[in-house]
């Protein structure tokens, strides 16, 4: 498991230069020497994210369906019972009568994935034998970005293109309004606030602050000058 820009850095998405990385660890290429070389490398990715929409008229998504973990977790195989457990319930009181029973089953599905969030900013922050490993840095990088930041949403159309492929933190509609709050250099805690009051606060304000700074990161969004003044 790793990170795009470091496959990219180190040419790990080429099998060779893999194999030779390979060769080079501790215990891996101990438990691999016997293993058959492959063509090709297969390279998936491991967000966790979750659905832009959980439950519609008759239906609901369960599972790696609903929302996907970090592998680093150890959680999947057991929320995908869970999830499939809290899907025989709610489609049972569906058919019951009750109306509320998918947007309940919702409601739920979110309220676990911030928890599941919270865990894993945890666990990340606990591990600290490689504390200058790139990997490590970004996951335990926590919260930068100052409340006063005043920020900006500058559409094009290769930005455009850019933010309908981004999932991180929060689902693409999620982060496209975000970038429509950054229209008119706000700064970043009214973003976050107008963001949270929108979406009737479904999600964590950290989470909302984790997607600013990936936007950022991304080069979606652009910080203004501090002492920036809105007309």
């Amino acid at each position: 498991m790793s990170d795009r820009k470091l496959l990219q850095q180190y040419g790990l998405l080429q099998l060779p230069n893999w194999t030779a990385y390979l060769q080079k660890t501790q215990y891996v290429q101990e438990l691999s020497a016997n293993a058959s070389s492959q063509s090709r490398l297969l390279i998936k990715p491991a967000y966790s994210q979750y659905l832009d929409q959980i439950t519609g008229d008759g239906w609901l998504a369960v599972g790696d369906a609903a929302c996907t973990l970090d592998p680093l977790s150890s959680a999947g195989i057991h929320k995908a019972l869970e999830s499939g457990i809290k899907a025989a319930d709610a489609i049972a009181n569906y058919f019951k009568g009750n109306s509320q029973a998918l947007s309940t089953y919702e409601s739920q599905a979110l309220h676990q994935f911030e928890l599941y969030l919270e865990d894993r900013r945890k666990y990340y922050a606990m591990e600290t034998r490689w504390s200058n490993s790139p990997f490590w840095k970004s996951r335990r990088g926590g919260i930068t970005l100052a409340p006063s930041q005043p920020l900006l949403f500058q559409e094009s159309p290769q930005i455009t293109k850019t933010l309908k492929g981004l999932t991180m933190y929060l689902p693409a509609k999620d982060l496209r309004l975000l970038c429509n709050f950054c229209t008119s250099g706000n700064i970043a805690s009214d973003v976050v606030s107008k963001f949270l009051s929108e979406t009737h606060h479904q999600v964590s304000a950290y989470r909302v602050i984790e997607a600013l700074q990936y936007l950022l990161e991304k080069e979606i969004i652009s910080a203004l000058p501090l002492n920036y003044c809105r007309n």
